[in-house]
């Protein structure tokens, strides 16, 4: 049955899925929406590539309108892409300068003294690593921050043991 819309079944499915898009399971929010739509997009290639293969396919009017609605899936798809990361880098100096400046130690309300490392650094260190294996131009700032995971662990793990030997 023909479409109604025009539409094709993945030109639905990413407009479904666009505002809260499937991540993998430890992804980070950023990258896992790139992820989904490169792998759905990967399908909709795919599935081109065979098209394509067939002599004349691509010739008459309908393997034209195929291909029109691809390059616009794929201009749409690329679109999401540009505007995920660059909400994203945007929003990186103001993360890493609002949460490396707080003080590493705080005060419990029970007035224990415990680490404070924000889960938020954490979250743009992952999105670094994900987005610079992605091929992203990543800021100098999240950069510098990725760069410096192992002496933040380091710091962090020396503080909680020397914390823990006080209690």
């Amino acid at each position: 049955p023909k479409n109604p819309s025009g539409r094709t079944r993945y030109h639905e499915i990413f407009e479904a899925n666009e505002s809260d898009p499937c991540c993998t399971r430890n992804a980070p929010p950023v990258a896992g929406a790139i992820n989904w739509s490169r792998s759905l997009f990967g399908r909709v290639r795919q599935t081109m590539n065979r098209f394509g293969a067939f002599d004349g396919a691509m010739a008459d009017g309908i393997g034209t309108e195929v291909h029109r609605k691809y390059i616009a899936l794929a201009k749409q798809m690329l679109g999401f892409e540009k505007a995920k990361f660059q909400q994203w880098s945007e929003n990186v100096d103001v993360t890493a300068a609002q949460h490396l400046k707080s003080s590493i130690i705080a005060s419990a309300a029970d007035g224990t003294i415990v680490t404070n490392f924000h889960p938020d650094l954490m979250r743009l260190i992952r999105e670094t690593r994900y987005l610079d294996r992605m091929g992203f131009d990543i800021p100098e700032v999240a950069l510098s921050v990725c760069l410096q995971e192992s002496k933040y662990h380091a710091y962090l793990e020396g503080l909680q043991s020397m914390l823990a030997s006080y209690r």
